[in-house]
């Protein structure tokens, strides 16, 4: 019996492994990227000044936020860029947050160019977002939505080109942003990503590390009997 015990743990383990590099991907799934290659105008301020963040919803639909950290805004001329992994897409539920007065609500208009759009410093990107005004509709949080219409994404990596995947037009604003810092503002590109696990695969590695410490459990306890 001891031995059957230890063989069907083992051969649980072997199954939970096997299943951990076999079991497909979860329909919905996120990566972020930082914000913190500056160009030259911004780099006297040590970034990382924001974040990106893309949670793709099914094969065709995604939705991207631009998050600024403590000290920065997102203001007004490219305020937010991406390289979309698409050649036709479609932009919607385009909204951006504020942090209440001196501040009033952006106003966000999107410009989708195949050929590319030149954010200062950093080349082309194809999907821009314009904030009306430098500093008073600047704001700390851009989401919007995409649709793929020319394709598909087989997970959050391939929402963004892997090369200058996302870019913000950063003022540096003082405590409290009721100013900015002026002239100290610039652009930031992504460098670094972070990959979310997926839910379906943390689930499992629980259930089989469960399963181990039962096992083990029980020869803890036969062990003491004997």
């Amino acid at each position: 019996m001891r031995r059957l015990k230890m063989l069907l743990a083992s051969w649980l383990g072997i199954m939970g492994l096997t299943l951990i590099f076999l079991l497909p991907r979860a329909s919905a799934d996120s990566i972020a990227y930082f914000l913190n290659i500056p160009n030259s105008a911004l780099s006297p301020v040590t970034g990382p000044y924001g974040m990106v963040s893309v949670n793709r919803t099914d094969s065709t639909h995604a939705t991207i936020m631009f998050t600024s950290f403590s000290g920065f805004l997102f203001q007004d001329g490219a305020s937010a860029a991406v390289n979309v992994h698409a050649t036709s897409v479609t932009v919607n539920n385009l909204t951006g947050n504020n942090l209440g007065s001196p501040h009033s609500a952006p106003s966000l208009t999107s410009i989708f160019n195949t050929t590319g759009s030149q954010v200062d410093g950093f080349g082309n990107y194809n999907l821009v977002i314009n904030d009306s005004d430098s500093f008073t509709n600047a704001t700390n949080i851009i989401i919007f939505g995409l649709t793929n219409s020319s394709g598909s994404w087989v997970s959050a990596s391939d929402v963004l080109t892997n090369i200058m995947s996302a870019a913000a037009h950063i003022g540096v604003c003082n405590v409290g942003c009721t100013a900015f810092s002026l002239p100290i503002e610039g652009f930031a590109r992504t460098n670094d990503a972070v990959v979310s696990p997926e839910p379906a695969t943390v689930l499992l590695v629980g259930t089989l590390l469960s399963g181990l410490g039962f096992f083990g459990r029980k020869k803890f306890i036969a062990t003491l009997r004997n």
